[in-house]
């Protein structure tokens, strides 16, 4: 890596979630903090069907910053990962620049995470036409998901600004989940269970519209469910 990163403490650990971009045996994965709590409300498998049948990236930006990394879902592939290495060997960092003389933008300065994670894939996904990002996919061969982003007060709600108004029926996913007056209390394995039930999204999306070499029967869908909600557990 280039950016040796030694006054970035945040950037080991950040950097680390490239790994999932890799797991592409499965259709779709979704990457949560440990801080983070499904509520078990609403239909939190909308983001996984988009994921694995639009082939997008789909986060929500942070109370500080325009992407968070408390919650992912994508589809995954090895190329991606390779893309975010390749990237990483690429560009340097600098307070004033960016990740690769990207900038910054949508903000005009540093943001919260910038010199880690947040701002590295802040960077690959959303700095497409910069030098760096433009080279790691030109030498890896990657197709970059399209990359959105969904409303972070329901799912990746850290009860902050506009976040602290309203209800908790709508909210999908709690972050830094020792703040909120939304967090459920008893999350025990039968209710983790009955929500790996909801994961079964993809029982009413016909083969054809996902890639025909993925393999996507139900058996394999119903892992992909379990892993997710035994990881968030």
């Amino acid at each position: 890596m280039r950016f040796e990163g030694k006054a970035a403490k945040c950037l080991g650990k950040d950097m680390f979630r490239i790994h999932v971009f890799g797991l592409e045996e499965y259709a779709a994965v979704a990457y949560f903090d440990t801080d983070t709590q499904l509520t078990g409300r609403g239909d939190f498998s909308q983001v996984m069907r988009c994921a694995a049948s639009k082939s997008m990236f789909i986060s929500t930006s942070g109370p500080m910053s325009p992407l968070n990394l408390g919650f992912m879902a994508f589809r995954p592939s090895r190329l991606l990962k390779e893309a975010a290495v390749r990237l990483a060997q690429l560009a340097n960092f600098n307070m004033v620049t960016g990740w690769g003389n990207a900038g910054f933008a949508p903000t005009n300065r540093w943001f919260t995470g910038a010199e880690c994670g947040q701002g590295f894939v802040h960077t690959l996904l959303y700095k497409t036409a910069s030098a760096a990002v433009l080279q790691a996919v030109r030498e890896t061969g990657a197709l970059l998901p399209t990359a959105v982003q969904v409303d972070r007060c329901v799912w990746n709600h850290q009860h902050d600004g506009p976040c602290k108004n309203g209800g908790c029926s709508n909210i999908r996913l709690i972050h830094k989940e020792g703040w909120s007056k939304c967090k459920k209390m008893n999350v025990s394995e039968l209710s983790a269970r009955r929500l790996a039930e909801r994961f079964r999204c993809f029982e009413g999306v016909g083969s054809d519209s996902l890639d025909d070499d993925a393999g996507h029967d139900d058996e394999h869908i119903a892992t992909i469910a379990e892993a997710i909600v035994q990881g968030a557990a």
